[in-house]
């Protein structure tokens, strides 16, 4: 299986875009909504309160509770939410297509933590 290398120019387009996915329980500090980020370099995802952007883990269970569709680069079909490969031993939250043997980390999708949650 091969991560999915998006173009660059792209990716940082629609990663501006006010579209921001939110998790499917509120933050602890505030109770109030939180935003998916890449938080970090090799795929790490957060759940970034709204109110202050403290960060909290985002489970697998609440992973796949997101009702995402993502639609495979190389097929145009629904990919299947998982693990996928990481940098290290450690997999990261993503899609794969076993038809194109393709992966995409979700945090290639995400808006970077810094750009977030300071205009909401």
């Amino acid at each position: 299986m091969q991560r999915y290398a998006f173009v660059k120019a792209e990716q940082d387009r629609w990663q501006s875009f006010p579209i921001k996915v939110e998790a499917t329980t509120p933050s602890r500090c505030h109770s109030r909504p939180r935003i998916l980020v890449r938080s970090r370099e090799h795929g790490f995802v957060t759940a970034n309160c709204i109110a202050c952007g403290h960060d909290e883990t985002l489970s697998f269970e609440e992973f796949q509770g997101l009702k995402l569709f993502v639609a495979c680069p190389g097929c145009q079909k629904a990919m299947i939410l998982d693990y996928v490969p990481g940098m290290s031993r450690a997999p990261n939250y993503g899609f794969s297509c076993l038809n194109c043997e393709l992966y995409i980390w979700f945090s290639d999708l995400l808006p970077h933590w810094s750009e977030s949650w300071r205009d909401l």
